[in-house]
Formats: C-alpha cells, sequence, structure tokens
C-alpha cells in the first residue's frame, strides 16, 4: 500500500511538471514576438531537465554531439585537426597542439600559433565560442587561418577531413621523461606505449604524468595505460 500511494504521489508530481511546461508554452505561443525554433526549444527542455536533476556528471547531447564524442573515443575526429584555449584576454584562439596528419599540419599550423580570424572573421567580432565551431564546420571544406606567428601575419588554408586524433605526447626534461595525455580514445593506450618506450630508449629515470586538461573518454583505454 505504501508502495502504491509513492507510485501516486509521483504521477501527479510529473503531472504538475507538465502542468506547468504547458502553460509557460501557451504564454510564449500567444505573446511572443517571433517564430520559436520547434528543434531548439526541444532540445532546450531536454538540457534543462538534465540539469536540472542536479547530477554534474549527466549531459543531454543531440543526435550529432552524439556521433561526434563516439568517434572521438575511437580515436579519430573530423576538423582539421588542431587544439585550442583562449588567447590570454583575447577572442583570439592560442592553438596548443597540431595532431599528427591532421589537415592543419599539411597547412602548416603549428603550436603556438595564434588564430585571429578564420575566412575572413575575426574573433574579436565572432567571439571565441563561434570561432571555433566556424573552424570545425563541414567534411570536404576549406578552411582559411589568419594566424599570427612571431612577428609574422599568415594566411593558411586547411581542407577538412578526417583525421586520427593525437592523444598523447612526450618530451625530455633532463633525465625524467614527461608524459602528456590529452584524453582517453582507443588508440591512447597504443599512442602512450610507443611515448613510454621512446622516453624510456632516451635514457628517462623517472616519469612525470600530465593529466591538465585532460579531455576524459573511455575506462577501458584508461586501465590499459595503468596496465
Amino acid at each position: 500500500w505504501s508502495a502504491f500511494n509513492q507510485t501516486v504521489a509521483d504521477v501527479a508530481e510529473r503531472q504538475a511538471m507538465y502542468e506547468k511546461l504547458d502553460e509557460i508554452d501557451q504564454i510564449f505561443r500567444q505573446n511572443c514576438l517571433f517564430d520559436l525554433d520547434e528543434e531548439e526549444l526541444q532540445r532546450a527542455i531536454a538540457r534543462g531537465y538534465v540539469s536540472g536533476t542536479g547530477d554534474r556528471y549527466a549531459a543531454y547531447l543531440t543526435h550529432d554531439q552524439s556521433e561526434n564524442r563516439t568517434t572521438k573515443y575511437e580515436g579519430k575526429s573530423y576538423g582539421i585537426g588542431l587544439s585550442c584555449v583562449r588567447y590570454a584576454d583575447s577572442e583570439a584562439l592560442l592553438v596548443t597542439l597540431v595532431h599528427e596528419g591532421s589537415p592543419a599540419e599539411e597547412a602548416g599550423l603549428r603550436s603556438g600559433d595564434v588564430i585571429v580570424a578564420v575566412d575572413g572573421v575575426t574573433a574579436e567580432e565572432a567571439g571565441y565560442d563561434k570561432t571555433v565551431e566556424r573552424i570545425q564546420g563541414k567534411e570536404d571544406t576549406p578552411c582559411v587561418l589568419s594566424v599570427a606567428r612571431e612577428e609574422q601575419t599568415l594566411e593558411l588554408t586547411a581542407n577538412r577531413a578526417e583525421y586520427t586524433s593525437t592523444t598523447v605526447s612526450g618530451r625530455m626534461v633532463d633525465d625524467i621523461g614527461v608524459i602528456r595525455i590529452y584524453s582517453f580514445a582507443s588508440n591512447t593506450a597504443e599512442q602512450f606505449q610507443r611515448v613510454y618506450h621512446n622516453l624510456i630508449g632516451q635514457g628517462a629515470k623517472g616519469l612525470v604524468i600530465d593529466l591538465r586538461n585532460n579531455l576524459g573518454g573511455t575506462l577501458d583505454s584508461t586501465e590499459r595505460i595503468l596496465d
């Protein structure tokens, strides 16, 4: 009887939630001065629900976002193949990593370059997030980047395509090997092993594993690295 009462209470609470949403929807549709984007509205409702649960480990992904994440976990990505962060206090993009064999590498981009415009639209005008979106674009399309490198300003063109992500890099600091892991994809353990043996071969007497700003990934690849 207690379980039944709890079920009834849940149904009543859920009905109240739907009624509140329906009331908000009616108010907007009667008074809104512009046309509603139904698809974006549905996505926003889903995002809001997940956010409202308070579970910081949960997130709502669209179909495209889900496919993109799955592809990244497989160690493959679409785009030009670079990682970046916001440059100082500006909207420009500081390139922190150029993936090996990627369109960005073929175009001549380097770590430390600052992307100030994409396809003629400046980062200051579009903003950091929109500039990142403009770089991603569609597969098999060109992307023209205005790049500041030391005292030079370069125009580099990269053709968006599928590439294998570089998820591990390594370097020697004196006699210590530093291995940086950018994310945990299906190819990360293999790349880690290759970098590890390379550093040991150079005489590394110790290791530092750098996980700062790691994008996360799969438990499987993490376990394989620990093994």
